[in-house]
């Protein structure tokens, strides 16, 4: 899988996700059907670039405290590390 588009994006009109504007101008990168739900899941969808980073900057703490105290460090350790291979296609 390649890169994703770099965030922030943002929602634009009618459930389109966009890029912020950039050198490029930014660009619309996805569209999100559906009417029911379709707000919560554009929101959803505008934040993964801001999860994704959070996901990551909390692994080295995350790491260091699993290594120490195990159990439920190490849990979510496990559940950080799936949800970043989904993220990222790893």
């Amino acid at each position: 899988m390649g890169k994703h588009t770099p965030g922030p994006w943002k929602i634009g009109p009618h459930g389109r996700i966009q890029t912020a504007p950039n050198e490029a101008g930014g660009c619309e990168i996805v569209v999100v059907e559906g009417s029911i739900g379709r707000g919560a899941n554009a929101t959803l969808i505008a934040a993964a670039p801001d999860l994704l980073a959070a996901l990551e900057a909390a692994r080295p703490d995350l790491v260091k405290y699993s290594n120490s105290y195990g159990g439920d460090y190490l849990k979510s350790l496990r559940l950080l590390d799936a949800a970043i291979a989904a993220a990222t296609g790893d």
